[in-house]
Parts: structure tokens; C-alpha cells; sequence
């Protein structure tokens, strides 16, 4: 064989071995206030011959903010109760990239979990595959959630004991909530009315008890509180807090 023929024969078993592989779609979770951020990155390679297209199937429950939806970069979506279609441009779609919207909780959900799919047809083959990457969306739940309605009350002990005074106990929102580091969060809240002592409480999941995680005085207006996340048997997936006030009559 000549070397010219044998230099085309390498050269053409080259480029049938040029990579085509897809890594597929991968979510990640942010919270963000009102609810959660779902951010879907893709990697691939290859010549794209078709949209994206990628279905979130949200537990019941939970909704997309449709708002969010940056749909310069999509063809079409389709939304059916928790269920979210997305079909991303090809013109638009490079070897990597990704897109984020946000889901939201409703009617006081506090747990739930996400799952999803995706295909696309990449240098004449359909490639398809499952939503890797997080898929809980617990923690985010109630992280940016505000409290149930706080109510005032008196300790029927403390007014006769004191009856130049009442203690009153009033849910504090959760205004912003930040990751700060693998084991701490930190919460933030605005416009307290009165000072007094903000009392922060966590739960390790649904069906568990509130426990105290931390007290301490507070001036009025905005402030924010860091938290360990950590407990003797698990990490804390939900927030609440209050501010005890004393109030002379």
C-alpha cells in the first residue's frame, strides 16, 4: 500500500473516531426569596441537530414562577400543573451552557423533590438521558417561606406575677437566606418593630420537632443571624423565628 494511501486510511479512521458524547443536563439548587432557583447546565459535543428539550417533573405542590422563565432562549414551553416542558434553541446551544427559572412552593408545601429528563439529537443520533445533579427540594421549602401568622399572647403566670407588664410573641419573617460554608446559613430579616430577643428555631425534617438553635437581643429594624446547621442527629432542613417583646401597659 502506498504511504499516501495509508495516510488517508489513518486519517479517515481519525475522524470516524471524532468524539461525539454528551455528558447530559445536570441541576443545581439555589434558594432565593419566595422559593428555590433551578439552574439546568448541559455538556456536550458534537453537531446539534435538534432542540434541547428537557421535562421537570416537580412534586405536587410546587410550581415554575413562569416569570423566570428566560424564554429568549427557548422555542416553546408547556407548563401542566407541576410538570415543565423546555425546548432550548439549537441556533442557541453550545458544547456547554445552561439556563435557570424559578420554582416556587404552594399551599404551605414544606417538602417535595424534582426530577426530569432530556434529548436532543447530536451529529445524527438521538442521545437522551436523566436530570442529574440535586433533586431535593426540602431544604429550600421553607428556608425563604414566611412564617404562619404570629399571634401575641400573656402568660397568665407572668401577669399575675407582674402586672405592670405583658410578654408578646411575634413571628419574624425570613426575609433572605444565604449558604454561608457546608455547615453554617445565615438568615436575614427586616423591619422588626420593636427590640427584644429574637429566638431562632430548626427542624431536622418533616414529622420531627422545633428546636431552639439560638437567642439573643436585637435592636429594631433590619438585622441578620448566622446559624450552625449541624445537630447530634442530623442537619436542620427548616427555619422559623420570633421576637419575644416585653410592653408596659
Amino acid at each position: 500500500m502506498k504511504r499516501s494511501s495509508v495516510l488517508a486510511l489513518c486519517l479517515g479512521l481519525s475522524l470516524a473516531r471524532c468524539p461525539l458524547w454528551a455528558d447530559g443536563v445536570k441541576r443545581s439548587l439555589e434558594p432565593v426569596s419566595g422559593g428555590c432557583k433551578v439552574t439546568l447546565s448541559w455538556e456536550f459535543s458534537g453537531r446539534v441537530g435538534s432542540d434541547l428539550i428537557i421535562e421537570e417533573r416537580l412534586a405536587p405542590g410546587w410550581i415554575v414562577d413562569s416569570a423566570t422563565v428566560p424564554l429568549v432562549l427557548l422555542d416553546a414551553t408547556a407548563f401542566s400543573g407541576s410538570v415543565a416542558r423546555f425546548a432550548l434553541k439549537p441556533t442557541l446551544l453550545s458544547n456547554t451552557g445552561s439556563f435557570c427559572f424559578v420554582v416556587k412552593p404552594i399551599d404551605e408545601v414544606d417538602s417535595g423533590m424534582v426530577s426530569g429528563d432530556w434529548q436532543m439529537y447530536l451529529g445524527g443520533t438521538l442521545q437522551k438521558g436523566s436530570v442529574s445533579g440535586q433533586t431535593d427540594l426540602s431544604f429550600f421549602a421553607t428556608a425563604t417561606h414566611y412564617l404562619q401568622a404570629g399571634k401575641t399572647t400573656t402568660s397568665g403566670s407572668e401577669a399575675n406575677s407582674n402586672a405592670d407588664s405583658q410578654s408578646a410573641e411575634t413571628a419574624v419573617a425570613i426575609a433572605a437566606f444565604k449558604v454561608v460554608d457546608e455547615s453554617h446559613v445565615r438568615l436575614s430579616y427586616v423591619g422588626l418593630r420593636n427590640p427584644g430577643t429574637l429566638c431562632v428555631e430548626g427542624c431536622v425534617g418533616l414529622g420531627r420537632g422545633w428546636r431552639p438553635i439560638v437567642s439573643k437581643a436585637v435592636s429594631a429594624g433590619d438585622g441578620e443571624v448566622e446559624l450552625s446547621t449541624s445537630t447530634v442527629d442530623g442537619t436542620f432542613c427548616f427555619y422559623r423565628m420570633k421576637v419575644l417583646t416585653t410592653e408596659g401597659k
